[in-house]
């Protein structure tokens, strides 16, 4: 499967991927030391396996960018799947707000946030 079969989307231009099996998370610079992520999981992969990739690919995201500061995400309000996944991941709902997609639809978009993890 190509990045874009796994995000059901064109990749965001100037993303940087992170890739497991069929795993992605796509970042692109807001500014700020922000950047905003982009994951999906082929549906062979949801569950265990998809959830270990995701925190894979933020633990290698914030090793190779140590200027990041935040990264957030904004997932449809009614995709509950993606919603508890960001819980299990670590991010923290910010709000809701109402967001023109890139399909020309507005949508009840979450705001999800995520700080840089503090150093053990």
């Amino acid at each position: 499967m190509t990045v874009e079969d796994i995000l059901g989307a064109p990749l965001p231009p100037d993303s940087i991927v992170y890739r497991r099996g069929d795993t992605v998370c796509a970042g692109s610079y807001v500014g700020n030391g922000v950047w905003e992520v982009h994951g999906a999981v082929a549906p062979h992969e949801r569950g265990k396996i998809g959830l270990d990739s995701m925190r894979w690919a933020l633990a290698q995201f914030w090793h190779d960018h140590p200027e990041a500061v935040e990264v957030i995400a904004g997932p449809k309000a009614d995709n509950r799947a993606v919603r508890v996944t960001n819980n299990l991941l670590g991010f923290t709902l910010a709000g809701k707000t109402s967001v023109k997609w890139p399909d020309g639809v507005t949508r009840e978009t979450c705001v999800y946030r995520m700080k840089r993890p503090c150093a053990a």
